[in-house]
């Protein structure tokens, strides 16, 4: 539509090959921005579900190389990170330690200390004298089928089968709240309020948002400490404590933090781009004739 001259302004382009081509055309302009979303994976820690074993949601965050996915197979529209809040914001991330290095060697052996083994030499693994296979649903949008097949990928280089369910992005959300997944991917902006309290509340047991139905009583009491705290400091040090939780349960499967763009050709000027979503046409944006 750019190129066609259909339109003027586009925001979040997401193949690489695409941006490339426009910032090699002097006649159109590419900005690109660290923005405050976060790419990653529900689990669904349900009873009877096979990712309520906690070895096994492990095994899969050691098995995925995500740093090679975000700078690979997205072409670097992801930044690689640990913590579930993106860097480029000061809530603690960066100091969040990583559990489950990529190793599949590390992942293999998780698995087969837990008993989950392929007893019968067909290739995948067993858990409770089943075939363990588990449904990824993903929908398109900000390269989240590319992350669902290459996280996949990497779960069978251990055993684990697991097939992608590409799906809208209404039936996503409402098998999402049916609980009718073992894994689904999205983006969440961290920072509706400005403060990334409420991202974090998704996690707290009961909340409507928690789709995965994690439970931990050391995360909901600290959540309930920031919620009442105004200290910048101190909530900064919950913040990397309720993220360390998550990963050191393997709650979730961070992907990346999304890098956002806007383009536009040369018939416009006074366009511009903050980190945040939804505030990108100003008044500042008018012909540039």
């Amino acid at each position: 539509a750019l190129q066609s001259g259909d339109q003027d302004v586009a925001e979040n382009l997401t193949t690489a090959a695409d941006l490339n081509t426009l910032k090699n055309d002097r006649h159109y302009r590419v900005k690109e921005v660290q923005a405050v979303r976060t790419g990653f994976t529900y689990l669904n820690l349900r009873s009877g579900h096979p990712l309520a074993n906690k070895a096994l949601r492990l095994a899969l965050c050691t098995a995925t190389d995500n740093r090679t996915i975000c700078r690979k197979t997205v072409g670097g529209l992801y930044t690689p990170g640990i913590g579930i809040l993106p860097t480029v914001i000061d809530y603690g991330s960066k100091d969040v330690k990583d559990p489950t290095p990529y190793s599949l060697k590390k992942a293999k052996a998780i698995l087969d200390k837990a008993g989950i083994k392929d007893t019968d030499k067909d290739g995948w693994r067993e858990l409770n004298g089943k075939n363990i296979s588990l449904t990824y649903l993903t929908f398109s949008g900000r390269n989240l089928p590319e992350f669902a097949e290459a996280q996949t990928d990497f779960f069978k280089r251990i055993g684990i089968r697991c097939t992608v369910k590409k799906t809208d992005a209404d039936t996503h959300w409402n098998k999402l709240v049916a609980g009718d997944f073992d894994l689904a991917n999205l983006t969440w902006n961290v920072m509706q309020s400005g403060d990334p309290q409420g991202f974090m509340a998704n996690f707290t047991s009961g909340a409507e948002n928690n789709y995965g139905k994690y439970a931990s009583g050391q995360y909901d009491s600290l959540y309930a400490q920031l919620k009442t705290t105004k200290n910048t400091a101190a909530r900064r040090q919950l913040f990397t404590r309720l993220q360390q939780i998550l990963k050191d349960d393997a709650a979730v499967i961070v992907g990346g933090y999304y890098k956002t763009n806007i383009c536009w050709s040369e018939n416009v000027t006074g366009v511009t781009y903050l980190p945040v979503d939804y505030y990108w046409i100003t008044k500042d944006i008018k012909p540039a004739s």
